[in-house]
């Protein structure tokens, strides 16, 4: 007895035709083609192919594998702009989607409010299957820090287009291994968000740094005059004039701003600095002995100089900059024992402020400066003057600078001069009416900055 064929699974068909285009989500292979801009490299790259995966049904093809057969098929100048090729690259691959990165500073003009510090990431999405681009999202990037936030939010950005990407618009092309002609004209991207533009159009903001450091060649000359009383002793002719020759020396000057990453606004301009100069020299002092013969007797010399300094300095845009100073120095000028005299140290406040101008350009600057001492005081050292001294003093400087990058250097004239009121008996029984000491000094210095 033959027995009816039996009728086809319809609900089984049903189901495996539903579950075809899940299937199919799920072998989805997304590649990023290449991430730029900004502090990125092999491990931002690596969190965003994480940040990918997660979504879910999308299977992460290696960069580095991607790049290498770009460059085999001689294509990787040219893509992703020329959509043959990216198709050709892709095809070998397997890969459905093609997602860039490109990581650039927010413009003030096209992101009212942002800060200088304030990044955005420009993600571009292409189809593997005929080389379309389907779209471009920007992800914010708040004071330029590539957190596992932002990660996640460049793979959410993605996920809407995935479906339409890995869908070809156009037949297939032809599988080539050739050569690929660059296209001298490559379509334009359309625009996809009244907000959207390409790195091209975003121009740097002021940037504050956050670390300044700077070494170099310090010169140095002094000039003291001291006037003694008419009957002060151990001076026949008056006083002291001593001057020195410019002698070199060595100089530092660091600033750092710790709070330039931390808030926005002109709090970031709050630091603190540290100066540091030391000059080696000699002294001749000519001697006259008991049989009235003159030798000449050299001394060991040094000066020193150490600042501390409470900074704010604000940052415009075109580089100019604008800053003011309150600190405490500590400038001594020792010579080796003598009967005349054995120099003198001063510790100081200092209050000042200048500005950095370029001159149409970072490369070409100047740098002007102005500070007032308005306290002197010289501690035990003023036996060397009198019983009490009351000093004041000032400092200028000028000098012409240049910024390249990272890099800067500065070139520039300083002039100090303290003046000294005294009063009462000193070392020896001197007795001094005033004092004038005078340091002309130049610096050469080359610096980084971040």
């Amino acid at each position: 007895m033959r027995r009816a064929p039996s009728r086809p699974p319809w609900a089984l068909l049903c189901l495996l035709l539903l579950c075809a285009p899940l299937e199919a989500t799920a072998d989805l292979r997304l590649a990023i083609g290449d991430l730029a801009g900004g502090r990125t490299g092999r491990k931002q790259l690596i969190q965003w192919q994480r940040a990918l995966k997660r979504l879910g049904g999308v299977r992460i093809q290696s960069t580095g594998d991607f790049k290498k057969q770009a460059r085999a098929m001689q294509a990787q100048d040219v893509i992703p702009q020329d959509a043959r090729a990216l198709t050709d690259v892709c095809a070998v691959l397997e890969v459905d989607v093609v997602v860039y990165g490109s990581v650039v500073r927010a413009d003030q003009r096209t992101w009212p409010g942002s800060s200088a510090d304030d990044r955005v990431m420009l993600v571009s999405i292409y189809s593997g299957k005929d080389g379309r681009f389907v779209a471009e999202e920007i992800v914010e990037v708040p004071r330029g820090r590539l957190t596992t936030a932002v990660w996640r939010q460049a793979a959410v950005a993605v996920e809407p287009y995935l479906g339409e990407a890995s869908v070809a618009g156009a037949p297939e092309p032809d599988m080539r291994f050739d050569t690929i002609p660059v296209d001298p004209t490559p379509p334009p991207r359309p625009a996809v968000r009244e907000r959207t533009e390409t790195p091209e159009d975003f121009t740097p903001g002021p940037k504050h740094p956050l670390f300044r450091l700077h070494v170099g060649l310090a010169l140095l000359s002094r000039d003291f005059d001291y006037t003694a009383a008419p009957e002060s002793p151990l001076f026949a002719e008056g006083g002291i004039q001593y001057a020195s020759a410019i002698v070199p020396g060595l100089a530092l000057d660091v600033e750092a701003y710790p709070l330039a990453r931390l808030v926005e606004g002109a709090g970031r301009g709050i630091g603190l600095g540290l100066r540091f100069e030391k000059v080696f020299l000699e002294t001749e002092q000519t001697v006259t002995g008991p049989d009235g013969e003159q030798t000449v007797a050299t001394l060991e010399t040094s000066h020193s100089h150490v600042l501390l300094r409470a900074l704010y300095r604000y940052v415009f845009g075109g580089g100019a900059e604008v800053f003011g100073q309150l600190g405490v120095g500590f400038l001594g000028f020792e010579i080796q024992e003598n009967p005349e005299y054995n120099g003198v140290s001063y510790t100081y406040l200092t209050l000042g402020a200048g500005g950095h101008i370029p001159l149409g350009t970072p490369m070409v600057a100047i740098d002007l400066r102005a500070s007032l001492l308005p306290y002197v005081g010289v501690g035990d050292t003023v036996d060397e003057l009198g019983a009490e001294a009351s000093s004041l003093g000032y400092r200028l400087y000028g000098g012409v600078a240049s910024v390249v990058g990272a890099i800067s250097l500065q070139f520039g004239v300083e002039y100090t001069g303290i003046g000294t009121d005294i009063t009462g008996e000193g070392r020896g029984g001197r007795l001094g009416v005033e004092s004038t000491d005078r340091y002309i000094g130049a610096r050469l210095m080359g610096g980084y900055r971040f």
